[in-house]
């Protein structure tokens, strides 16, 4: 057997084995946690886990951590032997239960509860939230190192789940419930917030999560409602509000087991990952790991990293956290500058938030519209201080189990060098984030930039892009297009922004993002209200067809879903009905970008523009390393 170290980051360790072994480790703090321990059958008790918490340990000790946990239900056979075996001693044993939703809605303190309201304590179904409250629990997600992405989010059912303000806007706790495959039950994932010491902001969450139940139909709909609790405050208010002869019943333990490591008997060397690439489905299983198969896992406020049990005092974690409010405002959404030292000139720069007015200048207006959105990155390279290189790029499928790409959106480049350096730093930034494909298609190149291009790699060649571009004049004159709107289409703007968000969720659910990575993130104002049309049925909307003008003044076509078996009609009425208001508004000569992104887009502009291409275009590509 050997062990390579796959993944050594400030809190994260991987370490394999060549035969599809692995353990993953979290670090926060003093402290770490095994998030998977994964050795095929084939090869179960034949030494191969306890050789991987060995080497694992060897590198948190070489850190000065000397603590290691892991947390899991007590029905998985032969694990427990298998922990004491390693040198774990269990420290904890708290229930998972299982509240009966009939049972629940029909005590008279859950009814005061659902309507009684709290001083200071305000609750926002998360389908009322806007970009900017997004951004702030995802930065919140971040600073507890909950592996929570866009895709995570997409698949919470909305009308249970929800954040708990102060009366000062800050953002105090949240709770985040999914269903099961039939509906009937609903898993609290996630219930937690900023700091300890404020259970009626908790107190909030839960009566929010179950005054969501109620208007979603209650025991009429749901049987059961399932979670895990071992934080005292969360165990007060279950005892308060759920404790009957029927509730909760317990189903089930999660135990919390902690290994101290003194030292290491490492047996087993333990190796650099080689050159070639290795297997990365641990990221998938970290990042796409199901919320209610690994609840345990999942949920923040069942840890004991931070309790008195693991000997961490609460006060100093909770001014960790407050200096951290203050350092890493903005983190991750601000994309830090992050400077390369030792170049032959000067630096090459992050684009952030925080310096877009100072670069600004140097995009095209697209980009420099485009660049505060999540996926967006953006690199100058400075000569003498001063911009000779710019290159804006979107990372695609960054959350999903498809390998991450990165598409270049813009380039301009002054000199050799500066382009030099240009892209050896977007290889750099592409390297990190495991993008795969790197590529681009540009309706403009200067022969400098197609030189430099070519000397980083890129294989470049002329050719019919991906967006059709048509007038709205053009359009008026297809025979299909020009047909009167349907009366049930609608305009956006007619929705509520709660309509809006949950019919965008609902399209990140089943994937379907068109062409906008950021989907989840991008406030409803983002879209052409009175151009962007909808179906309704039955209360849901069952399909979109989204609109948005750019910096250079065009319309583009962001997304187009509809559901259902009248789903090709839809989606035709709806362009219908779009093309109408757009005439309205804007002039006949207005350009509409249509972008072919997938077979469906490919086939319908085929369909209904037969002999148009796409612009020309360089498309250029080289490998990701």
């Amino acid at each position: 057997m050997q062990l390579y170290k796959t993944v050594d980051e400030d809190n994260l360790i991987r370490i394999e084995d060549d035969e599809g072994a692995a353990i993953t480790v979290s670090i926060t703090g003093t402290a770490a946690l095994i998030l998977s321990l994964i050795v095929p059958k084939s090869d179960r008790r034949e030494g191969v886990g306890t050789a991987l918490v060995e080497a694992v340990s060897d590198t948190l000790l070489t850190r000065g951590i000397k603590r290691l946990g892991v947390d899991y239900p007590d029905s998985i056979d032969g694990f427990p032997e298998f922990l004491a075996s390693a040198g774990f001693s269990q420290i904890s044993s708290v229930p998972i239960l299982s509240v009966n939703i009939r049972d629940l809605f029909s005590k008279s303190v859950v009814k005061r509860t659902i309507l009684s309201e709290l001083d200071g304590v305000n609750y926002v179904s998360l389908g009322d939230l806007g970009s900017d409250q997004l951004k702030d629990l995802f930065d919140l997600f971040i600073r507890m190192h909950l592996n929570i992405g866009n895709a995570d989010v997409a698949r919470f059912y909305y009308d249970a789940s929800g954040v708990v303000y102060d009366e000062n806007g800050r953002l105090e706790a949240f709770v985040l419930c999914s269903l099961d495959e039939d509906e009937s039950q609903v898993h609290v994932d996630f219930l937690g917030g900023r700091g300890k010491g404020k259970p009626q902001f908790t107190l909030g969450a839960v009566r929010g999560m179950m005054r969501g139940l109620l208007e979603a139909g209650g025991e009429r709909v749901f049987d059961t409602l399932t979670l895990v609790a071992a934080n005292p405050a969360v165990n007060e208010i279950l005892g308060r509000i759920l404790n009957s002869q029927k509730n909760p019943q317990k189903t089930g333990n999660v135990i919390y087991a902690q290994k101290i490591i003194k030292e290491v008997n490492l047996e087993e060397e333990v190796e650099e990952a080689p050159d070639e690439d290795m297997d990365d489905e641990w990221k998938r299983e970290i990042r796409h790991i199901p919320l209610q198969a690994n609840i345990e896992l999942k949920m923040p406020w069942i840890r004991h990293s931070y309790s008195e049990v693991s000997g961490v005092n609460e006060a100093d974690f909770e001014e960790e956290l407050s200096d951290e409010d203050e350092e890493a405002e903005g983190f991750q959404f601000e994309k830090d500058v992050d400077e390369t030292e030792g170049l032959e000139y000067d630096d090459t720069v992050r684009i952030t938030e925080g310096n877009l007015e100072q670069y600004q200048d140097c995009l095209d207006q697209v980009s420099a519209s485009d660049m505060p959105r999540y996926y967006y990155r953006g690199l100058v390279a400075l000569t003498d201080g001063v911009p000779h290189g710019v290159l804006v790029y979107e990372l695609k499928n960054y959350e999903d189990e498809e390998d991450t790409e990165a598409e270049i959106k813009y380039l301009s480049i002054k000199d050799k060098e500066a382009g030099r350096r240009l892209l050896d730093e977007f290889r750099n930034e592409a390297v990190n984030d495991y993008v795969t494909r790197e590529y681009f298609e540009l309706t403009e190149l200067s022969d400098l930039e197609k030189e430099v291009l070519k000397a980083s790699g890129f294989l470049i060649k002329d050719g019919e892009g991906s967006d059709i571009v048509l007038t709205l004049k053009e359009l008026k004159k297809n025979p299909v297009l020009s047909k009167k709107p349907k009366s049930y289409v609608q305009s956006i703007g007619a929705l509520t922004k709660r309509q809006l968000q949950l019919g965008i969720n609902n399209c990140l659910f089943y994937n379907r993002k068109g062409n906008l990575e950021d989907l989840g993130f991008l406030p409803g104002e983002w879209f052409e209200p009175d151009i962007s049309s909808c179906v309704v049925s039955d209360g849901r909307i069952t399909g979109l067809f989204l609109t948005h003008q750019r910096g250079d003044n065009r319309l583009s076509v962001d997304l187009i879903y509809a559901a259902g078996i009248e789903y090709r009609s839809d989606i035709l009425y709806m362009m219908r009905h779009s093309l109408s208001e757009a005439l309205k508004k804007y002039p006949a000569d207005t350009e509409v970008i249509m972008r072919r992104h997938s077979k469906e887009t490919r086939a319908l502009t085929k369909k209904l523009f037969p002999g148009y291409s796409g612009r020309k275009v360089f498309a250029g590509e080289r490998d990701g390393e």
